[in-house]
């Protein structure tokens, strides 16, 4: 049994996160579907689509998050080239 805390948060059961071989900093995918809510390591979801596309080279062995925000930069600057 978990409590969801005043800000919405929730502690996970350590037997849950040693199965999903989770660490501190992991971020996990979060989806619900008929009451049931389900939790599922990036890194999995990752590793399922892994070769299912091309990385262009000027991606390669970035961060995940260090190409979302250059997008976000690069897609929402005031400057237009």
């Amino acid at each position: 049994m978990i409590t969801i805390t005043s800000k919405n948060q929730i502690t996970i059961p350590k037997y849950i996160v040693d199965e999903l071989n989770a660490e501190m900093g992991d971020k996990l995918i979060v989806s619900l579907k008929d009451n049931l809510i389900t939790l599922r390591p990036i890194k999995s979801v990752m590793d399922d689509l892994y070769g299912s596309l091309s990385i262009p080279k000027h991606l390669k062995g970035k961060d995940i998050d260090e190409v979302i925000n250059e997008s976000k930069l690069k897609r929402f600057s005031t400057h237009n080239s």
